[in-house]
């Protein structure tokens, strides 16, 4: 390839490279998730002691570090009194639950969108950084 070639090319390489704004603005969102939600999921899990018992192996012991977070929601719609639901909670509801339920509303609605606005990912950030 001559140097002229690799010249025009050049840009092409830095265009790809570049992610736009509300691409960005998903993986971020994603990254938060994964970080935040997963670690108020796993100090959920492990206090629902009575609860995990029936994951016990005969040997050894479970701890969130076992599971993904998908199947901890799983656990907790199933085998536990909190209720999880599919819509986003009241800002004031600050409980387990309600938590727990906005970490999987902007989970899954994540998982069925490649991108998303600044207004929508400020909110969603700052709704999320506030579980606790």
């Amino acid at each position: 390839m001559d140097q002229t070639t690799m010249e025009e090319n050049a840009h092409l390489t830095l265009d790809r490279g570049s992610i736009p704004t509300e691409e960005s603005n998903n993986l971020r969102l994603q990254h938060l998730i994964k970080k935040v939600g997963t670690e108020a999921v796993r100090v959920e899990f492990d206090k629902q002691q009575e609860q995990r018992d029936l994951l016990q192996p005969r040997t050894g012991s479970v701890s969130s570090a076992d599971f993904d977070i998908t199947l901890m929601m799983v656990f907790f719609r199933h085998l536990t009194p909190l209720h999880i639901g599919n819509k986003l909670p009241v800002e004031v509801d600050t409980s387990t639950a309600a938590d727990l339920t906005r970490i999987t509303y902007f989970r899954n609605k994540r998982a069925h969108s490649d991108s998303i606005d600044d207004k929508e990912f400020e909110e969603a950030y700052s709704i999320i950084s506030k579980v606790n």
